[in-house]
């Protein structure tokens, strides 16, 4: 652990210094776009909680079969199976447009500048379409989350009140975090695959990893699975992947500890004259 904060101290003075790109200041644009689309979600979930509960209550019981506590689930939230990932997509193209418009300052502040170009139609629909089958998953299991709560009263043996209670606290967890981190992770996602995409298309050859250096970054607690304080400089080739196993902050791909709720990004990296990148030894 010692070894481990002096190297984040160095990450830190070398970034300062100016030798590692220092992350900018958190970008009141990308915490804008996450509150509108936590809110949009948000409402997805208001508009049926009374009523869901409401109906509980009024029947009295917990659906004692499997099956038909899903079905009672289902009956107020499969809604979310098509309004969240429609909720999600269109929040995507904003997202992925500024990570465009993110990689296009980078390589300027670098000494390459080019005329700015939307991405095209093709893009952003392929972008959308794997949104849209990430997010349906979400739902489903956010389903899965009610109906197995429900479960649990029932094994409990709990009352119709408690029960109703326990409900409610799962709507609470929903609502109070768990919308949150999803907003984070998909808008982060979605502007870090606009970063990427840019990169390849005008020829990028190295990507560098940065974090938000602050102590929030996963790496800096004992109790963190991934750690990306370690990771913060670390540059790769554009189609090579991260040490961690994704291909940049936000990859869908790789393992859930790396990238759900990250807040980190990518940037171009251009080596210097004479520097020899460990990848192309």
């Amino acid at each position: 652990m010692r070894a481990e904060k002096m190297l984040e101290e160095v990450t830190s003075f070398l970034s300062e210094c100016g030798c590692l790109p220092a992350f900018k200041q958190v970008d009141k644009d990308l915490l804008e776009a996450e509150k509108k689309l936590e809110y949009q979600l948000w409402k997805l979930f208001v508009r049926v909680e009374n009523r869901m509960i409401s109906q509980l209550v009024s029947m009295g019981y917990i659906p004692q079969d499997p099956v038909r506590r899903l079905l009672f689930v289902e009956e107020f939230l499969k809604h979310l199976k098509d309004d969240l990932p429609k909720v999600v997509a269109n929040n995507v193209t904003d997202s992925a447009k500024r990570g465009r418009i993110i990689a296009f300052d980078d390589l300027k502040e670098n000494g390459i500048s080019y005329s700015y170009s939307d991405f095209d139609s093709w893009t952003y629909g392929r972008l959308q379409d794997q949104s849209y089958t990430f997010s349906r998953a979400t739902s489903e299991r956010i389903i899965g989350d009610f109906s197995g709560n429900l479960a649990q009263s029932y094994k409990k043996g709990l009352g119709i009140e408690e029960a109703s209670k326990e409900l409610q606290r799962e709507f609470d967890q929903i609502k109070e975090y768990r919308l949150k981190r999803i907003a984070r992770t998909e808008i982060n996602s979605a502007q870090n695959e606009g970063i990427f995409e840019t990169l390849s298309e005008f020829g990028v050859r190295y990507k560098q990893w940065i974090t938000a250096r602050d102590r929030r970054v996963r790496g800096n607690k004992p109790k963190d699975k991934a750690n990306h304080v370690m990771m913060h400089g670390e540059v790769v080739g554009l189609y090579e992947r991260f040490s961690n196993g994704l291909f940049f902050p936000g990859d869908r791909f790789g393992e859930p500890r790396e990238w759900i709720h990250c807040r980190c990004r990518i940037r171009p990296y251009l080596p210097k004259r004479g520097e020899v990148i460990v990848g192309d030894l």
